[in-house]
């Protein structure tokens, strides 16, 4: 006859086995996908509001900037992979510590709408003649592997009491074809700003300010070769520059308090200035029509960081 306690023991150890491989599973799964990551109320609240009153389009063919969805943040174990997460669940971008080279990549995800032709170009007398064919907006520039370009990325907080070197070569804005170039960049509050004609008729540079501190500005270059210098002497994202003149002429500069920021390329990538100290922070990254979102950053003395950020078609 067989043993009723010894069937009952056995059962319960095939029982113990099965839960016990079932938690296993489950902390492997949680280990792959970053699943134990407990959510945290970030230091700085991350934002998913487009910067108001900064039209990505231009001239007639202007838009108003569209408001990229909320993210959250995980608080992990140092080493990990920092997720920011969409409020729709995708990924808004990731952070790996460690280094204080930051660099990285900025992707679209969904279908931007079809750039506009900016048609007062071709019908300007003086502008017209300076392009061989259409001239687009600018609003969500690809490139390979769905590479975002034209997006702001810089230390949003973890710099608060440090101090850096001032900047004393100037960042240059260029206004050539009846076009501002770079359509966005970035300089350091008291950085000087040149800001330059390289068309041989009127152009009309105008600055109204958003930020107590920063002094507006409007003046004519009539000739080319014209440069006129200015400085921003407190952070402002975006300072936003027109031709009124032209009215499809635009240009974006992200204004900071320190040297840690850049402007994602044809294809989306950047690097951040080498100095970078190793610590704690929000990057933030920034778009005229997508909105922005925040990542949390550490960063120390021993490796390299790689940013792989999400912005959303808005």
């Amino acid at each position: 006859m067989s043993n009723p306690s010894a069937q009952s023991a056995s059962g319960h150890r095939v029982i113990l086995w099965m839960v016990t491989s079932i938690i296993l599973l489950n902390l492997f799964l949680a280990w792959k996908f970053g699943l134990t990551d407990k959510p945290t109320t970030p230091t700085t609240p991350a934002v998913g509001v487009g910067p108001a009153g900064h039209p990505g389009a231009t001239g007639s063919h202007e838009d108003k900037p569209s408001a990229s969805p909320q993210v959250s943040t995980h608080a992990v174990a140092p080493s990990s992979t920092v997720v920011a997460v969409a409020a729709d669940g995708k990924s808004a971008g990731t952070a790996v510590a460690g280094g204080n080279r930051v660099i990285g990549s900025v992707t679209l995800t969904g279908t931007p709408p079809a750039e506009k032709q900016i048609t007062p170009i071709t019908k300007d007398p003086n502008c017209g003649p300076q392009h061989s064919g259409p001239v687009m907006t600018r609003n969500y520039l690809v490139g390979a592997n769905n590479g975002l370009a034209n997006v702001f990325v810089y230390i949003k907080s973890g710099l608060e009491g440090k101090t850096f070197p001032p900047l004393t070569t100037p960042a240059v804005i260029d206004q050539k074809g009846c076009l501002y170039e770079p359509y966005v960049s970035g300089a350091v509050t008291g950085q000087p700003v040149d800001i330059k004609n390289s068309d041989n008729f009127m152009h009309n540079v105008n600055f109204a300010a958003s930020t107590a501190g920063n002094q507006t500005f409007n003046f004519a270059q009539g000739t080319a070769g014209m440069v006129n210098t200015k400085t921003f002497g407190k952070p402002e994202i975006f300072a936003k520059i027109q031709c009124n003149v032209h009215p499809w002429m635009f240009v974006f500069i992200g204004v900071v308090a320190h040297p840690f920021f850049a402007v994602t390329d044809k294809n989306g990538t950047f690097e951040l200035p080498a100095g970078l100290p190793a610590g704690d922070y929000v990057l933030e990254l920034v778009h005229l029509k997508a909105g922005k979102v925040q990542i949390p950053l550490k960063t120390s003395p021993e490796g390299g960081a790689t940013v792989t950020g999400v912005l959303l078609v808005q």
